[in-house]
């Protein structure tokens, strides 16, 4: 990930607020294809809300994550139930590069792929994904 993106982040280590167009570009990333065509009104207020955050936070932000190391082989040493809710239209981290190996890792794992939706699944397709957090606690419920 840092060799992908720890350059663009790279530039908000500095006094001030997310630049727009940082902001604009990584809502390109972040939100899915169909999000962008049916509702560009969330991806404003979305880059709106992002120009209003210290930039040196988004930098420190991204650096927590940008170098972190793979643990997809831990996985299978969890012992407690999963759930992975992962947009279809993820341009940051595909299903097939994430969200599947981690699946296959985990012993006792539910995934619920949501159409229509991107890196911010939880804010393109609310609906679905409180529908499959609620099914899944729902399931474990009904096991104990």
């Amino acid at each position: 990930m840092a060799a992908l993106y720890g350059n663009a982040f790279g530039a908000l280590n500095a006094d001030g607020l997310v630049p727009r167009p940082f902001a604009e570009w990584v809502a390109g990333l972040c939100f899915g294809p169909s999000t962008h065509a049916d509702n560009p009104t969330l991806i404003a207020k979305w880059v709106d809300r992002w120009c209003d955050i210290p930039a040196r936070s988004v930098y420190r932000e991204a650096n927590s994550w940008l170098d972190k190391r793979d643990l997809t082989a831990e996985l299978q040493h969890l012992s407690i139930p999963s759930l992975i809710v992962h947009g279809e239209e993820d341009g940051v981290l595909s299903l097939s590069r994430a969200a599947q190996p981690m699946a296959d890792g985990l012993p006792d794992v539910a995934m619920t792929p949501v159409p229509r939706a991107g890196h911010t699944v939880t804010l393109e397709q609310a609906e679905i994904v409180n529908v499959a957090i609620d099914q899944f606690l729902h399931s474990r419920v009904a096991k104990l």
